[in-house]
């Protein structure tokens, strides 16, 4: 496919030229903003919608937060105050300084933007997770939109509309897109800053201006995770492999300055975007370092095998190079390897460009030299470098991509891209096969995206047999707890023959449950009825007995919980001493006996189950008597 001629500097695009450039992002933009926006309920905001996930770990923490800041608006000009920011960022006052503000305050103006727009029918409160989670779509609606922008000025609309496509396409990434956290705000920033870099900055040329405006994205991205801090490698080997090409590896070292200028630049936003640091710099910055370097060990099923996250047991280094392949659709990694090989690495090997820059975003300023061989060699870098980086984080490995989730976007330009490539091969030799077979193949991509709905962060690719296959081989069923749905609660409820609360194990911080009545309507009616209940009539309403409503005997108002989600790193953990495990006893067996409303299935794997008020045969005494044996053997406390 030939490139479009490069708009003259002294000629003004015309308007219909303006829309056919403007078009495709905007359209690709909107495509995917309404395709979130139409399933984010978690649990009963909108019941005239379709369900979204269900309530995820972290994003009542997010809401709550992104709505704080959003409110500090009101202060007006007062925020130019010290003292007034003093107030805000105040940890004693409510402020958590565990991530930087940007991606909660993204958060936070969209959730009120929403409830302006169309207030929950049953709030649980101040906030709304339903309402966040529309910063989340807008979010990666813009992604979408520039990979689409980027793709088409550089190599074509096939390109283009194949990038932003494959970015849909991916499960996980889509997944992610409909809950209130701040990897896909993230994402947004750290392509942006990408696309900068690869439209601004000539690596073959020593120049400071266009490093430092590509810095103002890179702060950005540091303000919005810590996740951003993998553009400053990411870019520096990217520049240095440029200077060095071209200038051998002598003068290649010149490429160090606008590197530094870039990433000094970044720190700088950084530092003054974030008020909390500036209150006291040496303590409070000590302090979000130590959040990143004395985590918590959190534990992580793989293989198999639970590794709890401790430096003597960390998660083996190839976690994320095999969970970005069995995650990503198949077809899609396919092309993305193409991609960059013949977009990107072959042709920079063999001097060829990858690309032609179009129109003022790709223009190279004054420059006699040509632009770098290829945008893709830094989108390459892009996936390659961020991935090699965590992978020497063991301990730190954990929850599926979502740590690495910012490769995933450049990943859909390769993609994208050799698509692009795919499509001029084809129509060179049969025309009319091009674009059905083009559209067939990614539309094939896709499948997960409608058959996981609304539980995508389980979805798993070919490479591994799907979600069927990768339990099989041992991987995590359902990490976040999203399984737990909307209709899965109101089911429940219904089947109830008590007012007994509803409980959710795992219960992973100690306001999970009140995060999840304030999102579930259903949930949130039986602890307010339970609340005011005396304790002989609550007593009375459980029978005498705790609310469990199995057959198991067991007190899940303490451990087992009402309502559970296949979590194995959890369940496997806790049932270490015993055989049979927890994970088929209390989650695989009662879906064995349940109707398939109190069951959450997806191609035959359980990932979540509420046995509430049913009849499920107990364990058997041998069981049973294994397990009491493995218990006293191991000094673990009887079942």
């Amino acid at each position: 496919m030939s490139p479009s001629p490069v708009d003259s500097p002294a000629t003004e695009p015309s308007r219909s030229a303006r829309l056919r450039r403007w078009a495709p992002p905007v359209a690709a933009a909107a495509i995917a903003f309404v395709a979130v926006l139409c399933q984010l309920d978690p649990g009963g905001a909108d019941p005239g919608m379709p369900q979204g996930p269900g309530l995820t770990v972290d994003e009542g923490f997010y809401t709550q937060q992104g709505v704080y800041l959003a409110a500090a608006r009101h202060f007006g000009l007062a925020l130019l105050d010290p003292r007034t920011l003093g107030e805000i960022f105040d940890t004693d006052a409510g402020y958590m300084a565990d991530h930087p503000p940007l991606a909660k305050l993204w958060l936070g103006l969209w959730h009120d933007l929403a409830w302006w727009a169309h207030a929950p029918e049953s709030p649980g409160g101040f906030f709304s997770v339903a309402r966040a989670r529309v910063g989340s779509a807008a979010a990666f609606a813009l992604t979408v939109g520039l990979l689409v922008l980027c793709g088409t000025r550089w190599y074509g609309l096939p390109t283009g509309l194949a990038a932003g496509a494959s970015l849909i396409l991916m499960p996980r990434v889509f997944g992610h897109a409909h809950i209130a956290s701040l990897e896909t705000v993230t994402n947004l920033f750290f392509t942006a800053c990408l696309c900068g870099v690869a439209a601004w900055w000539n690596p073959r040329v020593t120049t400071f201006k266009r490093p430092a405006l590509c810095g103002l994205l890179f702060g950005l991205a540091l303000l919005c995770k810590i996740q951003g801090a993998l553009l400053g490698p990411t870019v520096a080997v990217w520049a240095l492999y440029h200077a060095w090409r071209e200038h051998g590896w002598k003068e290649g070292w010149r490429a160090i300055g606008p590197v530094a200028v870039f990433g000094g630049v970044g720190l700088c936003v950084f530092f003054v975007g974030w008020p909390y640091l500036w209150l006291n710099p040496s303590e409070h910055g000590a302090a979000f370092l130590g959040t990143i370097t004395d985590r918590l060990p959190i534990r992580n099923y793989y293989l198999g095998q639970v590794w709890n996250g401790e430096e003597f047991d960390p998660t083996p280094w190839h976690y994320p190079l095999v969970m970005t392949l069995a995650t990503v659709p198949v077809g899609i990694t396919a092309l993305a390897l193409y991609g960059a090989w013949r977009g990107g690495i072959w042709g920079g090997v063999r001097g060829e460009e990858g690309g032609v820059r179009r129109e003022k975003l790709g223009t190279a300023g004054s420059s006699p030299l040509p632009p770098p061989s290829s945008p893709l060699t830094l989108f390459t870098a892009a996936v390659l470098v961020p991935l090699a980086l965590v992978s020497t984080r063991g301990e730190s490995l954990y929850d599926g991509v979502r740590l690495w989730l910012v490769i995933f976007p450049p990943l859909a330009l390769l993609a994208g891209r050799g698509a692009g490539l795919l499509f001029e091969r084809l129509k060179d030799w049969r025309p009319k096969l091009a674009v059905p077979a083009v559209v067939g193949l990614l539309a094939v991509q896709g499948v997960n995206v409608v058959w996981m709905s609304p539980v995508w962060l389980s979805s798993y690719s070919a490479v591994v047999g799907g979600l069927w296959g990768a339990d099989r081989l041992g991987f995590e069923r359902n990490y976040w707890g999203d399984a737990v749905t909307r209709d899965l609660l109101n089911a429940a409820d219904r089947q109830a023959h008590t007012n007994a609360p509803f409980f959710v194990a795992p219960a992973l911080h100690q306001f999970a449950d009140d995060d999840r009545a304030a999102a579930s309507p259903a949930v949130r009616r039986r602890n307010d009825t339970w609340e005011m209940l005396s304790p002989l009539e609550q007593a009375d309403g459980l029978g005498g007995d705790s609310p469990s409503g199995l057959a198991f005997g067991f007190h899940e108002l303490d451990v087992f919980g009402t309502i559970r989600f296949a979590r194995r790193a959890y369940w496997q953990a806790i049932a270490e001493p015993y055989t049979p495990p927890y994970e088929t006893l209390l989650i695989d067996r009662p879906a064995r006996f349940l109707p398939g409303r109190l069951v959450m299935r997806r191609q035959g794997v359980v990932l979540a189950v509420a046995p509430v008020d049913a009849e499920v045969p107990r364990p058997t005494e041998a069981e049973w008597g294994a397990m009491r044996l493995r218990a006293a053997a191991t000094g673990a406390p009887p079942p």
